[in-house]
């Protein structure tokens, strides 16, 4: 049972690494979508 402990690390450095890239994704569609609100104006 020596595994238990690896797989359960394993699994949350995944969530953190899937959870700081869906931040840095939002962060890009926020700046995009104001680089396209100061085009139209």
């Amino acid at each position: 049972m020596s595994w238990l402990p690896i797989i359960l690390a394993s699994i949350h450095t995944g969530t953190r690494e899937i959870a700081k890239r869906v931040q840095r994704g939002r962060k890009k569609s926020l700046n995009e979508r104001f680089n396209v609100y100061k085009s139209k104006t």
